[in-house]
């Protein structure tokens, strides 16, 4: 099957500073409109890139910044899409009714409307809070961008296998994952093997700069795209913002899956220990010591 659906997309990694939403918001557009004059039809903003890493603190006035889907910064998002005629990805810090809060991401289409949100389905409490400010979902929807079938998982999914499988087996090409984290040491790594187990674009897009005192936390920035066999397409620089860039192609994921035979020999059948539960709680976990409980 020939196949000639490109789909040019730009992560556009900037700082966003706790305590400046307007400015943030107002610096990330900027950049937005910049890559869509570029010609990018998909463009990603990191994870709170609106309100700055706010889960690095604990206090309960951060959680006014939470939105609903019709607050000023997917307001403010939808109209750039609009003007600009392409799709974004923005995540936000969501209230989705009064006491239950997501780490949410838009696609928003060129009419400037909603075409979905994926909400976090893991949230860390490592070097950050974000358990206590939102709780985790528990679903990996999918989302048509032209010819492109597009899946989310938000920075700490992307560290759990079974969140870009999901994706995968519900047929996406291409996963983008919206980042706020640390340099990790195995960063360019994690992506090629999620991208080559799969058969898949990744596209992940950091956050860069400091946050608190001495700093607190430094984002790791290095913006990346990954093709179907795991090599490296573009990316970033570690400390200072920018856009990165790259066309995509489906003929290279249609590729790739002929080539590689991985969904012909899945063998889900043998995979019934990822998912067994008893009493609501996991049958086992062989990474537990002998009698040590996960549920401590």
């Amino acid at each position: 099957m020939a196949v000639n659906d490109d789909l040019t997309i730009g992560l556009v990694q900037v700082q966003a500073r706790v305590g400046d939403m307007a400015g943030n918001i107002g610096h990330a557009l900027e950049q937005v409109r910049l890559a869509a004059e570029s010609g990018c039809e998909l463009i990603v903003l990191p994870e709170f890139f609106n309100t700055g890493y706010f889960p690095i603190y604990w206090d309960p006035e951060h959680m006014k910044l939470a939105e609903g889907d019709d607050g000023p910064t997917i307001t403010k998002i939808s109209e750039m899409a609009q003007a600009s005629q392409c799709h974004i990805i923005a995540t936000i810090y969501e209230v989705a009714r009064p006491g239950e809060y997501f780490d949410t991401a838009f696609l928003i289409g060129p009419q400037g409307e909603i075409v979905g949100r994926y909400r976090k389905t893991h949230a860390p409490a490592r070097l950050s809070l974000e358990k206590i400010y939102f709780r985790p979902a528990a679903s990996y929807p999918v989302f048509q961008v032209g010819a492109w079938t597009v899946g989310i998982a938000i920075c700490y999914d992307t560290y759990f296998p079974e969140s870009v499988r999901c994706l995968a087996v519900e047929g996406a090409d291409l996963v983008v994952a919206p980042f706020a984290d640390v340099a990790l040491p195995l960063w360019d790594e994690l992506f090629q093997v999620r991208a080559f187990e799969n058969l898949l674009y990744v596209a992940a897009c950091n956050l860069v700069g400091s946050e608190g005192d001495g700093p607190k936390m430094t984002f790791g920035g290095r913006s990346l795209i990954v093709n179907p066999d795991g090599a490296l397409v573009s990316s970033g620089d570690r400390e200072q913002e920018g856009l990165v860039k790259a066309t995509l192609s489906l003929s290279e994921v249609f590729d790739a899956r002929r080539r590689r035979h991985l969904w012909r020999d899945r063998n889900p059948a043998a995979y019934g220990s990822l998912v067994e539960v008893r009493n609501g709680r996991p049958e086992r976990n062989s990474l537990l010591s002998k009698g040590e409980s996960s549920w401590q």
